[in-house]
């Protein structure tokens, strides 16, 4: 043996001695004692990664067994963490006796030490995933194991980069948590934990899949402006306050289905490439989906309590609001269709608003019921190459009703229809008269749509040399959307076709109308 590598060898064996004294002082009963075997590991794993005495590979493997060894001592039980709240005071309660008083200062003590020897753990992690210039931190190609961890500290990982799955499954948070800033290029779990304080995991970015279902947040949670490239199950969660999943972008399918919000909902603003799986859900207060983008499927079914905000939004696939409700103000206005939209069966108890829409595939929303006001008006019904019929049988109307200045390109169905509080209006409307609509009154109803010719009274049919004429426009809009689906979705092309798309649809409007 050369003197070089008997000089190794002995610095590998000094250093694995260090490691089971390190061991060795976290067992101990003194928190500073625990805290220098805190201290010694972290030393040990900077050292395994900046040594060339031994071969690459088990430098790694020994800065990993270092690594599981911190991470294990986070997730190991403490008797007094469940008493987090308790000892957040500063003063025992009033009414507990002189021996009790006792006791929590001794407790509190010994919280307090506990805590500052894992936050040191989580801190030194922090400091060595975190990215600087750029660059990932020295530890973020290691794998990291917190699984059941049970957090009485603030927990600090904003801005960190993880090289290999992490887990944080099973955790619960007794203080603040922030995962903000941060990349993921293995799989992380964040599944079915405890959050107690205020959560952020915003302005991040998932190269992997994202798990985040099953969980609890008692305290505001943010999720927004990231971005999801294999997919976010966040499905089954109960949110106590305030979520926001703002300006996200969803590159799979988003699994958000089956949570209930008991503060304001934002997912306003979100692209979703893939499915956007919403369904089941229930929103206690505001609920916000305004300005998105759904290029696959979208299942948006849910239970919206107060002011539910879905305007101007575009579908360029199907998208299925069947059987839900809404009792406050519901918001649909300007919104894009291109596959088929189904509201059918729901319920309004609050005013609801559909106007300035367009609809490029068949739309459904019979049977509905509509306790207040309900506004139709100037939307445009395409129906695409089908020329399916725009839906709206079997509803009733409990307040106003306006279906004016709108364009019925296909068969208009709002047969078996109840007008409880007034005729509705169709002023300004336009049909087709070389489909069959349907506008007959169904039984019950106090108000009846009042026909001339055939139509509502303040609107008007086609000829049908006006109508040959639209159809030529319509087969023009009809192409130009068919040329949308060569396009990848999300690209400029993409954009500048959806833009022409709408520009020709403004254009088709004014001319029909000035047929």
């Amino acid at each position: 043996m050369t003197p070089s590598a008997s000089t190794s060898n002995l610095t590998m064996l000094n250093r694995r001695a260090r490691y089971i004294v390190a061991l060795e002082q976290l067992g101990s009963s003194d928190p500073t004692v625990r805290m220098s075997g805190v201290y010694a590991l972290v030393w040990l794993v900077d050292e395994w990664m900046n040594t060339d005495d031994a071969p690459a590979a088990q430098c790694r493997q020994e800065a990993q067994a270092a690594i599981s060894s911190l991470c294990a001592y986070v997730r190991s039980p403490f008797s007094l963490a469940s008493e987090y709240a308790r000892f957040s005071s500063l003063e025992p309660a009033p009414f507990i006796n002189e021996q009790e008083k006792q006791l929590f200062t001794v407790d509190k003590a010994l919280f307090e030490a506990e805590a500052q020897v894992r936050a040191g753990i989580v801190e030194a992690i922090h400091s060595r995933t975190i990215v600087v210039d750029g660059k990932p931190g020295a530890w973020s190609g290691f794998q990291f194991d917190f699984t059941g961890s049970v957090f009485f500290y603030p927990v600090t990982f904003t801005g960190s980069c993880w090289g290999r799955p992490l887990s944080l499954r099973g955790c619960t948070y007794h203080a603040s948590a922030d995962f903000s800033r941060s990349v993921y290029y293995g799989d992380v779990d964040f599944s079915d934990s405890v959050f107690g304080g205020p959560t952020s995991f915003g302005y991040s970015v998932y190269r992997q899949a994202a798990k985040v279902h099953g969980c609890t947040f008692n305290g505001p949670v943010f999720f927004g402006v990231s971005h999801y490239h294999q997919g976010l199950d966040a499905r089954t969660n109960l949110y106590n306050s305030d979520a926001d999943f703002s300006g996200s972008v969803y590159r799979d399918d988003a699994y958000l289905h089956g949570c209930n919000y008991y503060g304001d909902a934002n997912l306003s603003r979100c692209t979703y490439f893939g499915e956007a799986v919403l369904a089941g859900s229930t929103y206690m207060r505001d609920a916000a989906f305004q300005s998105s983008v759904y290029y696959g499927y979208a299942s948006l079914s849910s239970r919206c309590r107060e002011h539910a905000d879905f305007s101007h939004c575009v579908y360029f696939s199907d998208m299925d609001m069947y059987d839900s409700q809404y009792r406050g103000y519901t918001d649909f206005t300007h919104c894009v269709y291109y596959g088929n939209a189904n509201f059918g069966a729901s319920s309004y108890e609050g005013t609801v608003s559909f106007s300035g829409s367009t609809y490029l595939g068949d739309v459904a929303m019979g049977q509905c019921r509509y306790e207040a006001g309900v506004d139709f008006s100037g939307s445009l019904y395409l129906g695409g190459p089908s020329r399916e019929p725009a839906g709206m049988a079997g509803s009733s109307y409990g307040g106003a009703a306006n279906f004016g200045q709108s364009i019925y390109c296909g068969t208009a169905d709002i047969g078996e229809s109840k007008f409880m509080a007034g005729a509705p209006s169709f002023d300004g409307c336009i049909f087709d008269p070389t489909v069959n609509n349907y506008f007959g009154n169904g039984p019950g109803g106090r108000y009846d749509i009042r026909l001339v010719g055939g139509f509502p009274a303040g609107a008007r049919a086609l000829s049908l040399s006006q109508a040959a004429q639209m159809g030529v426009h319509l087969r023009a809009i009809e192409a130009l959307v068919a040329s949308l689906y060569d396009v990848p979705p999300g690209t400029d092309v993409h954009r500048g076709v959806h833009q022409r798309v709408l520009e020709a649809c403004t254009v088709f409007a004014r001319r029909v109308r000035s047929l």
